[in-house]
């Protein structure tokens, strides 16, 4: 006995669920995938276009500023105040002092420096801070200090507050001071072209900036603009692309000119000063941890902190300022893909939403497509155990699983009635009623709309007509139907020879044999399928002959072929019955004739 392998076996409808549902989410986590991947590197572009564009309005900022200033400082280089030698003629110049002052932002100061050491500066006064370092009365706006020598060869400074519109207010008294403007390096390091120092701390106001220098025609005279870089630091708040990123303006030392929160670039040293804050000191965690192995140049930044990965770069701003500046600018990835990650969640969401929608219609639709084949498997195992009492038609929307149910109700029909026809002639013992059922039994199967026998007689010359059968008129004479001669050139004798069936056409034009079928059967047109009855030893004992009327029936359809397939097997059976009951009756009539 053969037994059924081991492998596990699944219903139809799950498999096609499974197959559907398994597809749907591997084409999500794909698409999903590719959508994140996308969506990151445009948010990464994007990111990368801000930082540029940060680094390019940064430096354009400080660009415009400092030509401003350079042209300013150059005009006044001109000015009469450059061969001015005391403060009556001096103070005579704040006017235009205070107008350049106006003019920029920026500008925290405008100094001069003399070959004698005398030194003249102009401040704006606008803070509060400002006004109570200077002690300055209420309606100041504006101080000037000047040093000078005096004949004693005592340095002195004297303090001078201008209001609104420029008109003195007060003096203070004159003090003794050690300032000397010939140490200071905005004038030692000044030339005959404009250009600005190295960043510092202005003590006064407390502020991070550079000096703008320039050595006049004058000989030992030189003109100096203090800027404040407190609008870069502006500029960078402008650029915060998330909350936790960082931008830090500064110098190739590590020292910060620009932040975010400019209180934080200013630190306090040991001794109670005041100096520039590093990166380390900006009060991040990120920023200290970065500083302690960062190299100050031009790259690209990609590391971890805390947990994050960060991303970034440093680019060097340069320009004719003389300054070497470097902008830092680096960002959480988590931050900066927060749409991405945002839209990658709401695709696995709407997966998840898709598949469980899907999951009950692909269900549905699967028991719908299975279910036909599960009947049909029902079906089957009640062929093999010989159940044809039960009729359950499958159909179906597949064209393949509605071809096979019909077939397999053809079969199930076709080995049905097979088994009646075969009870029926094995318990038939009359001749005539034997060849009756043959007949009935193959019009209904082939669904012809008539069934004429012709069997070779008891000589073996000739064919006679036995059963002519029609659908509607029931058994018919045979009394106009000619015997055949099967040594003559006939239609039906010449079909005897051959193995498959035989197709004959016949209409109002035939003079042959079969003429009288046409009046027999009320036709103008008949086509005679022949199929040729053989014996045990093979030899041809008659024909059994399907007669269809021309009505638009094609035998060529598949169901005709089917059914002509069929009655070939049963013509061999009832073939061989027909035999064996001719046998019986020569017996008979032998034995009756001994008697």
């Amino acid at each position: 006995m053969h037994t059924r392998d081991s492998h596990l076996r699944f219903p139809l409808h799950i498999t096609i669920s499974t197959l559907f549902i398994g597809l749907i989410i591997v084409f999500s986590i794909v698409l999903t995938w590719q959508n994140y991947h996308k969506t990151s590197d445009i948010m990464l572009s994007g990111a990368a276009r801000v930082y540029k564009q940060a680094t390019r309005e940064m430096f354009l900022d400080f660009r415009g500023t400092y030509h401003s200033v350079a042209e300013t400082i150059k005009l006044m280089a001109l000015s009469p105040l450059i061969n001015a030698d005391t403060l009556e003629q001096r103070v005579k110049s704040v006017a235009m002092l205070a107008t350049a002052l106006r003019g920029e932002r920026s500008l925290s100061a405008i100094q001069l420096g003399y070959p004698n050491g005398d030194f003249f500066i102009v401040r704006p006064l606008t803070s509060a801070n400002l006004r109570q370092t200077f002690s300055a009365p209420d309606t100041a706006q504006y101080v000037a200090d000047h040093v000078s020598s005096g004949s004693d060869g005592e340095r002195r400074l004297i303090r001078l507050f201008f209001d609104e519109q420029l008109h003195e207010i007060s003096s203070e008294t004159p003090v003794s001071t050690a300032y000397d403007p010939r140490s200071r390096p905005w004038y030692q390091n000044a030339g005959a072209q404009v250009r600005a120092i190295k960043p510092y701390l202005f003590y006064f106001i407390g502020k991070v900036g550079t000096t703008v220098t320039l050595k006049t025609p004058t000989s030992g005279v030189v003109i100096a603009a203090d800027i404040t870089l407190e609008q870069l630091s502006q500029t960078i708040r402008r650029h915060q692309i998330t909350p936790d990123s960082e931008v830090v303006l500064m110098e190739a030392d590590g020292s910060a000119l620009a932040y975010r929160e400019p209180g934080q670039l200013i630190t306090r040293t040991d001794d109670d000063d005041f100096r520039i804050a590093h990166l380390s000191e900006l009060g991040s965690a990120v920023l200290t941890s970065l500083s302690q192995e960062l190299k100050i140049e031009a790259q690209p930044l990609e590391f971890s902190f805390d947990g994050r990965r960060w991303t970034g770069s440093i680019k060097r701003m340069s320009g004719d300022s003389g300054l070497d500046l470097y902008m830092l600018m680096i960002s959480p990835l988590d931050e900066l893909l927060s749409d991405a990650i945002a839209t990658r969640w709401l695709s696995v969401i709407t997966t998840l939403i898709i598949v469980l929608i899907t999951i009950p219609i692909v269900w549905y639709a699967a028991s719908r497509i299975s279910g036909p084949m599960r009947r049909l498997a029902v079906e089957a195992d009640r062929i093999s155990h010989f159940d044809f009492a039960t009729s359950n038609e499958s159909r179906s929307y597949i064209k393949e699983v509605d071809t096979l149910s019909g077939a397999m109700a053809m079969m199930k029909n076709t080995i049905s009635r097979f088994l009646t026809l075969i009870n029926s002639l094995a318990g038939e013992k009359d001749f005539d009623s034997l060849l009756e059922c043959i007949t009935q039994e193959t019009m209904q199967i082939s669904q012809a709309d008539g069934v004429l026998t012709y069997l070779i007689d008891e000589d073996e010359t000739n064919l006679e007509p036995c059963m002519l059968h029609q659908r509607e008129a029931g058994d018919c004479s045979i009394d106009t139907l000619p015997r055949l001669s099967i040594t003559d050139n006939n239609e039906l004798a010449n079909s005897l020879h051959n193995k498959e069936p035989s197709l004959l056409h016949l209409d109002t034009r035939h003079t042959g044999a079969f003429k009288p079928l046409l009046a027999q059967l009320e036709t103008n047109t008949l086509t005679l399928v022949a199929l040729p009855l053989h014996n045990r030893q093979n030899q041809a004992i008659g024909s059994l002959c399907l007669l269809y009327r021309d009505n638009g029936n094609s035998l060529d359809r598949g169901e005709h072929t089917q059914q002509i397939a069929f009655i070939k097997a049963l013509s061999g059976f009832a073939a061989v019955t027909l035999e064996s009951r001719q046998l019986l009756m020569m017996q008979e009539a032998l034995l009756n004739a001994f008697i």
